[in-house]
């Protein structure tokens, strides 16, 4: 799952070795710590140089469900790119990009 919030860009991927948990992988460092103000207890942020995704915290399904939907009850705009262009210009040059790549998606619907 891929997931664009206020809070910052996720992957999450069930845990190889134990299928209650989710590694929550993300590009950014900030992005996991802003994560783990969703989250209950501390969590461990890891670092791996050479992985697709530098950084991951691994949680339960469940914790990451409940963040989840905190994320969808943080939503306080009408539009999410203007939004995250207030939040952090960068991002939001990003998460347009990924937005026009996903609008071929719409557009191969209308041929």
């Amino acid at each position: 799952m891929w997931i664009m919030t206020k809070a910052g860009f996720f992957s999450a991927v069930e845990d190889r070795e134990n299928h209650e948990y989710v590694l929550v992988r993300a590009r950014q460092l900030k992005d996991l710590v802003n994560l783990t103000n969703y989250l209950d207890g501390a969590h461990d942020i890891i670092a791996k140089e050479d992985s697709d995704y530098r950084f991951r915290i691994r949680v339960t399904k469940t914790q990451w469900a409940d963040a989840v939907a905190q994320f969808s009850n943080d939503i306080d705009y009408s539009n999410f790119k203007a939004k995250i262009w207030e939040i952090d210009r960068k991002r939001a040059d990003v998460y347009g990009d990924i937005w026009a790549i996903l609008y071929k998606l719409q557009l191969e619907d209308d041929n």
